[in-house]
This record gives structure tokens, C-alpha cells and sequence, in this order.
């Protein structure tokens, strides 16, 4: 059976990468980004090598975006990759930290995937099989939290919850897991990053496609589970 995925912020960076990966492994890939016309090159190329994907226009920041396309949706996903992220507020302190820039980070890095894991996780659920893979960041972590940051690094620990909340109640063959690619090279890492956007991607890809009697509910990194 041909699976589907959703990769969100698929235009660029891991996203992408996880996108042609998945392509080049027979997984129909829907391309979602808000700068379409990227989302489009990226379809290209996966259809150049033999694959099967489509562009859409989705803005993680904007509720009636995804419910538009949840209304208009025909076809069952069952693979999500909420991989869309903001890096909002490097270097600024907690106590200057923009109201405006929380509620952005909030929107794209919690309410966006879970306004799209309460649509499609349901289906999943039905059919008996799905995978949801959140990307994180060590930034996140509460054993490990420091300072500055405070609307990235809050609103992914806020989807470090929500992944731990979607396995607890999921049932049969889904599962849910937030992935921490590292420090990747890609407009947000920028260059002096270790990791290649290709490296991360192919760990977000082994989450995204994990066996049955794999982690459901965890933090991975490098394929290793950590504490969150």
C-alpha cells in the first residue's frame, strides 16, 4: 500500500530533504509551505526521480490556512512531519521578550500541529496505522534549559507535551514522536552547524517510518532516546 505524508515547511532546510526521501521511497509526499512556488521546485525534483508528490499552500501562523485545507482535504494521510518552524528570538532575554513573537512561535510550533494531528490522527487511528513526527530542539529540553529564547524554546517544549499527550491516547499501530535533528546547517543553524540538512533529514525519515514495536511518545535524537 502507497503511503501519503504531510511535510509541513517542506520548501527548504530538513524539511525539503525529508521530503525527497520519502519520495524516493514510493511515499506520496503533499508539499506544504507558505511560499508555494518552493513548495512546486521541490515537487519537480521528486517527480523527476520517479515520485509522487504535490504543492500546497499552508501557513502554520494562520488557523483558517489549515482548516481551509483540512476542508478541502481527499485524501488520507498517514504520515504528519510538523517540521514548520520560527526562530523568532535569538539572543533576547526573557524579560524582553516580544508578547507578539510568543503567539507567532505558539501558533506554528503547537496550535498549528495540533489543529493538524486532531484532524488527521483520527484517520490514522481508523485505518490502524500512522506516524507523527514533531522537530524539536535540545533548546527545549527542562533538564537542560537555559536562558534567553524564551519563544522557541517554550513553544517546543509546549509541543514536547503535545507529544507526549497524542501517544498517550492513541491506540493501535500509530505513533507519535518528537525528533531533535541537532544542529543542522540550514537557514535557521546557519553554516558553522555540524549536521547536514540530508543527516537530519534521514533521522526525521527513520521516525516517520518506524516498525511497529517502535518508540511511540518519545524524544529522539540520532535515533536514541533521550529525557525530555
Amino acid at each position: 500500500m502507497r503511503r501519503c505524508a504531510l511535510v509541513t515547511g517542506a520548501n527548504r532546510g530538513i524539511g525539503s530533504e525529508t521530503a525527497l526521501l520519502l519520495g524516493a521511497r514510493g511515499v506520496r509526499v503533499l508539499i506544504a509551505g507558505r511560499n508555494v512556488d518552493a513548495c512546486e521546485q521541490v515537487v519537480t525534483e521528486i517527480k523527476a526521480a520517479g515520485g509522487d508528490a504535490a504543492a500546497l499552500q499552508l501557513d502554520l501562523a494562520q488557523p483558517d490556512s489549515i482548516r481551509h485545507w483540512l476542508d478541502g482535504l481527499t485524501e488520507n494521510v498517514d504520515i504528519l512531519i510538523n517540521n514548520a518552524g520560527i526562530f523568532p528570538d535569538p539572543g533576547i532575554s526573557v524579560f524582553d521578550c516580544d508578547p507578539d513573537d510568543l503567539y507567532r512561535a505558539m501558533q506554528v510550533h503547537l496550535h498549528g500541529p495540533l489543529q493538524l494531528a486532531r484532524s488527521l490522527v483520527a484517520g490514522m487511528q481508523a485505518r490502524g496505522y500512522g506516524r507523527v513526527v514533531n522537530l524539536t530542539s535540545g533548546y527545549a529540553t527542562l533538564n537542560s534549559m537555559g536562558g534567553q529564547l524564551t519563544a522557541y524554546r517554550t513553544s517546543k517544549a509546549a509541543l514536547n507535551a503535545l507529544t507526549c499527550i497524542l501517544a498517550a491516547e492513541v491506540e493501535g499501530d500509530v505513533k507519535i514522536n518528537a525528533v531533535d535533528p541537532g544542529w543542522v546547517r540550514t537557514d535557521m543553524g546557519g553554516d558553522s552547524a555540524p549536521r547536514s540538512a540530508q543527516e537530519a533529514a534521514a533521522d526525521v525519515v527513520w521516525a516517520a517510518t518506524l516498525e511497529s514495536d517502535g518508540p511511540n511518545g518519545k524524544l529522539l535524537r540520532y535515533r536514541e532516546v533521550l529525557d525530555f
